[in-house]
């Protein structure tokens, strides 16, 4: 063939683009997520277009008969195939059975988007902007926040560096912690983390970056998860986690080695994503016809109205940091009827059952009994944001943050027993800290006085806006309602 050399030579081409591109967003994608995670969703849809082609041979009526019966059955084996993955996931889980629920080891006081606006309004660099922030044990125990400085800018994109963390503590004092990182988050094509780290090993799911000091420098932690083929299906597990330092020397640690590394003792390497997806599938732990009709002990993962931090929580036990998840009866039941802690540093899965008659409120109903406990009160001026799950003696508490609606900082924490949906409230961090101790006499029960916030009748009424004025009337009309 005189042309052959020609087909050779763009052949190489293309193999040598596709190396040079392949850690790109969009050439992982095609590669991975479609032609190679794909393959079982993609091989019957050849098989299904060979039939047609066979069936086209021997007779053009058999084309739409076979064509037809090709469809449904693609059409039932794309929707079986997932639910046969979760279910493969779940199977071979064998989760901790445990009576008591691990109780808080210490307080997580901000919600997320309180950190995030304490740190953009402190934030004082225009050439970079703050990206995801995550969750973290700072130096002094407390829980704070911490997030990558990320260059801003077409210019900075393409020329500039991460520039180090910037740190929330639960006092909301915002610390900067000046580090150059040669590849990092926001940086542009070979620079960025993704590139690198794709480069480095290519099937990791890059979901999360959080940032942890070791030997006095900053390094960008990067847990992920992997897929194994289990049969006919692709099944997700703890693939191990990437440790990148400012200088972009990358350590690929599997879960066995970042497990031995003394580094890492106590820190957080089992992502988030794969805690969710554990959760998710545990609606199939019982088969996956149990799931579609009979629904027997079938777990649901609640997603929180109005938050967009949702489960799983990262909360500081007397077994370490655990992702949280409170899971829902299937169906439309809002009680808490089984919890998960998977362990963020060795990924242990613990399990605590609650019994049928336990009437456990799930964290969308928290809000309400809140709003519940003290109709009178204006709770078109406050937001009570992200219940978050706080244990003391056995007890789970949804704690959740009042704070203002540009989320300027938190007024005062808000707890509802799940137990029995008392409401109580505590007025600073140091007293939720006693809280958590045992003594829980520091906290008050939500009523009229303990709510009349923002209540004072100023002595000018002339110095209130119209707005103001009328919100003023509305709050008399139902005080005066109540009585």
């Amino acid at each position: 063939m005189k042309n052959a050399p020609l087909f050779v030579g763009l052949g190489l081409i293309v193999l040598i683009l596709g190396w040079i591109f392949a850690p790109s967003a969009i050439v992982h994608f095609i590669l991975f997520d479609i032609l190679w995670l794909g393959l079982p969703y993609l091989l019957p849809v050849l098989v299904v277009i060979l039939l047609v082609l066979l069936a086209g041979m021997k007779s053009e009526g058999l084309i739409i008969a076979v064509f037809v019966a090709g469809v449904i059955g693609l059409i039932c084996w794309w929707i079986y195939l997932p639910a046969l993955s979760q279910y493969e996931l779940v199977n071979s889980i064998k989760p901790v059975p445990i009576e008591d629920i691990p109780a808080s080891s210490n307080v997580r006081f901000m919600p997320m988007p309180v950190a995030q606006q304490l740190a953009s309004s402190k934030y004082q660099d225009p050439r970079h902007h703050i990206g995801d922030m995550d969750p973290i044990e700072l130096e002094s125990g407390d829980i704070g926040w911490v997030g990558s400085r990320i260059p801003t800018g077409i210019v900075n994109y393409y020329s500039g560096n991460a520039q180090g963390t910037i740190t929330v503590d639960p006092f909301g004092r915002v610390t900067t912690q000046d580090q150059v990182f040669a590849c990092g988050e926001g940086m542009a094509i070979t620079d960025n983390i993704r590139w690198k780290l794709w480069r480095e090993h290519y099937g990791a799911v890059l979901d999360e970056y959080y940032y942890i000091t070791i030997d006095d420098e900053i390094v960008l932690m990067a847990p992920y998860i992997t897929w194994h083929l289990e049969g006919i299906v692709f099944v997700p597990q703890w693939g191990g986690v990437f440790v990148v330092d400012g200088d972009c020397h990358i350590e690929d640690l599997s879960p066995r080695e970042a497990l031995a590394d003394s580094r890492l003792i106590g820190h957080r390497i089992v992502p988030e994503s794969y805690a969710k997806r554990v959760a998710d599938a545990w609606q199939y732990r019982n088969g996956i016809a149990n799931a579609w009709f009979y629904h027997v002990d079938q777990t649901e993962v609640p997603t929180i109205d109005g938050e967009d931090n949702q489960m799983p929580y990262l909360i500081p036990t007397e077994l370490g940091e655990q992702w949280f998840i409170a899971m829902e009866p299937y169906g439309p039941a809002f009680s808490i009827f089984k919890m998960m802690f998977v362990d963020a540093h060795d990924g242990t899965i613990r399990l605590y059952e609650y019994s049928e008659d336990a009437a456990i409120i799930s964290p969308n109903k928290a809000l309400g009994f809140i709003q519940a406990a003290n109709p009178t009160y204006n709770w078109d001026k406050i937001r009570v944001i992200e219940p978050r799950p706080l244990i003391v003696d056995n007890v789970l508490y949804w704690m959740m943050s009042q704070t203002s609606s540009d989320f300027s900082g938190v007024e005062r924490t808000i707890l509802v027993r799940s137990s029995d949906e008392k409401v109580l409230v505590v007025e600073s961090y140091e007293e939720l800290v006693v809280f958590l101790s045992g003594n829980t006499a520091t906290a008050s029960q939500l009523d009229e006085e303990s709510t009349a916030v923002n209540s004072e009748v100023p002595s000018d009424l002339t110095t209130l806006t119209t707005q103001e004025l009328y919100d003023l009337i509305m709050d008399v009309a139902r005080e005066l309602e109540s009585r």
